[in-house]
């Protein structure tokens, strides 16, 4: 049985450690944003640190009326150094609206409001935001908390004060530790999510679902995984047309590199595995992505013909493996973290943590032309004043802006929030 400690140093270390010196390095080198195409790569905020934020390591979501909202790993009020492995801030949720206001609407104590959060935003018809945090909280391994906007509209932006609820704190046992994922919503208002460890004796990880009941949320484990069956699942569900439920882990299966799951609805949620990782890929830490058709596509952080990871697809029904991209490493290293996209024309859209033209990583587009897959870089990262080490999902918007984050760079080192325009 492995300790809990253990399993938090490896999810933590796979996506913000990777900055370390190589922030440091790559702010003193060129500081010109370079782009492969034709799209406008615009800084539209840059973390201070402290007070400010620090650090993120999810993406933005938007709402109706075109504002953004994300978490940052670090910065806030609070030092967060006595837990292992972890930032020495614990985190915070901002604001950046459509007219370019930004602020903060809540810093993490590491207490029992939780601490350091990872995973992209949720946000509910009525305007709640739901997050997770991994760690903190009444049981130290992470919550899922909520933020309330003001019931009446603010005069100003520095006015507005949001009320925040614990939805749910682990315990690290049966009910699962460092929930480190997005959240997703099912028709009936329910939640669900994956945690990177805890949730049997062999501590590889839960998928969940908070149900709502007079005035609180209880917790159902929809899976506890054994190793055989995939270990560490690191970026929440996606939910089909029929109501089951997919994801990836990043390690076990048959061969230890990592598998593609699926829970069926209808057999109380049954587990199968649909993909074991021993050729064409290994360890998807990504989600899965879905295009009209029902099949099934998601990335690998290794493995493949270059050794850089994979773009791979699982065909609708059957769930044939193929391989539909291979990253080459140096200028092209496959999506760390970091969900693929779609949009309307069958375009994928992702992020590269490192490599690239610069060594701080990409946004990258995989077009479909003549039976094949080709590959465009849309911003290549210097790790100076456009930012570097993007690892959250992208936000495509509908006039086709696609917005992200990235975990270092900028002038203060901090990281940034990033806008493409096509």
């Amino acid at each position: 049985m492995r300790e809990l400690q253990t399993a938090n140093v490896r999810s933590t270390t796979s996506r913000g450690a990777v900055l370390s010196a190589c922030t440091i390095a790559f702010a003193l080198a060129m500081l010109i944003p370079h782009s492969a195409s034709a799209q406008t790569y615009s800084v539209i905020h840059e973390f201070t640190g402290w007070l400010g934020g620090a650090n993120p390591d999810a993406g933005v979501v938007m709402d109706r009326a075109g504002n953004l909202y994300g978490t940052t790993l670090s910065g806030g009020l609070v030092t967060c150094g006595d837990v292992p492995q972890l930032p020495d801030w614990c985190g915070t949720v901002f604001e950046l609206t459509a007219g370019g206001q930004f602020r903060i609407l809540y810093r993490f104590a590491n207490s029992t409001d939780g601490a350091n959060p990872e995973g992209e935003l949720l946000i509910a018809p009525n305007g709640v935001l739901y997050g997770t945090t991994m760690s903190g909280g009444l049981g130290r391994y992470g919550t899922i908390f909520s933020l309330a906007p003001p019931a009446t509209p603010p005069r100003d932006i520095q006015e507005a004060q949001w009320t925040k609820k614990i939805v749910y704190g682990f315990a690290g046992n049966n009910d699962g530790a460092i929930p480190n994922g997005p959240l997703v919503p099912d028709h009936a208002g329910n939640l669900y999510g994956t945690t990177n460890a805890g949730g049997s004796g062999g501590n590889y990880g839960t998928v969940f679902e908070l149900i709502p009941a007079d005035g609180r949320w209880n917790e159902s484990i929809l899976h506890r995984f054994e190793y055989s069956d995939g270990d560490g699942p690191d970026d929440g569900v996606t939910f089909d047309a029929a109501g089951n439920l997919y994801g990836t882990t990043q390690g076990g299966g048959r061969f230890g590199s990592g598998v593609v799951y699926q829970l069926l609805a209808a057999s109380g949620w049954q587990d199968n595995t649909l993909n074991d990782f021993q050729q064409g890929g290994s360890s998807p830490e990504s989600g899965v992505t879905f295009d009209p058709a029902g099949n099934l596509f998601a990335a690998t952080f290794g493995g493949g013909s270059g050794g850089a990871g994979t773009v791979f697809e699982l065909s609708n029904g059957s769930w044939t493996p193929q391989t539909i991209y291979n990253f080459s490493g140096g200028k092209q290293w496959g999506p760390s973290f970091s969900k693929l996209i779609l949009d309307p024309a069958g375009n994928f859209y992702g992020t590269t943590n490192g490599d690239g033209a610069y060594g701080a990583g990409s946004v990258f587009k995989l077009t479909l032309s003549d039976g094949g897959w080709t590959y465009t870089s849309l911003h290549d990262f210097t790790g100076g004043s456009d930012g570097g080490y993007p690892v959250g999902t992208l936000l495509l918007d509908a006039n086709g802006n696609l917005y992200g984050t990235t975990s270092g760079g900028g002038q203060n080192s901090n990281g940034v929030v990033f806008k493409i325009t096509p």
